[in-house]
């Protein structure tokens, strides 16, 4: 999860190109694209849900008041115990983000400026490389199915922008070599 919410701050800055999730995840594109991890300061699941999984156990497995089930974290001793361990989390992240104060020329929290300046803008130039790999690839991929005719019309009239842009080159085929 933190590493989906770090594509989603990049994408959110405007650090990204949108195709970059494309990128991420086309199946049939052949490479490992990294992704990075949101920083882990100030981050904590506010409550876990393991709703699909209680009907298997017949009991409640995520604090909160029910009357499905009897067993399980639904009593209200469990309740009270949970809320007050959440206040104590809240307080610890917060004393956390307290601590590393705010630059005072801009506002920011300085761990959130580090982290900007040491892991997002530095990755978000290799994601941008990878982009482009991954639009030559593309572009080759529908090129070469449009001259072997197995790339459907519908395809070929919405995706015919990659074949469009920039130089055209075609990656030869292995059915053109001779097994022989």
């Amino acid at each position: 999860a933190q590493r989906v919410i770090g594509v989603f701050l990049a994408l959110a800055n405007g650090m990204i190109d949108p195709e970059f999730v494309d990128c991420l995840f086309d199946e049939d594109y052949p490479h490992l694209v990294p992704t990075l991890s949101a920083p882990r300061v100030g981050m904590v699941a506010a409550e876990a849900h393991y709703v699909n999984m209680e009907g298997k156990a017949q009991c409640i497995l995520s604090p909160r008041v029910s009357t499905r089930y009897t067993k399980g974290w639904n009593s209200e001793d469990t309740l009270l115990r949970v809320k007050k361990w959440q206040e104590v989390v809240y307080d610890h992240i917060a004393k956390g983000w307290g601590l590393n104060r705010r630059d005072h020329v801009d506002g920011r929290l300085n761990s959130e400026k580090e982290w900007t300046e040491q892991v997002l803008l530095p990755w978000a130039e290799t994601s941008r490389r990878h982009l482009d790999e991954y639009r030559i690839w593309k572009k080759s991929r529908i090129q070469m199915s449009q001259q072997d005719g197995k790339l459907p019309e519908a395809t070929r009239n919405s995706e015919s922008k990659f074949i469009d842009e920039g130089p055209h080159w075609i990656v030869p085929s292995i059915d053109s070599v001779d097994a022989s």
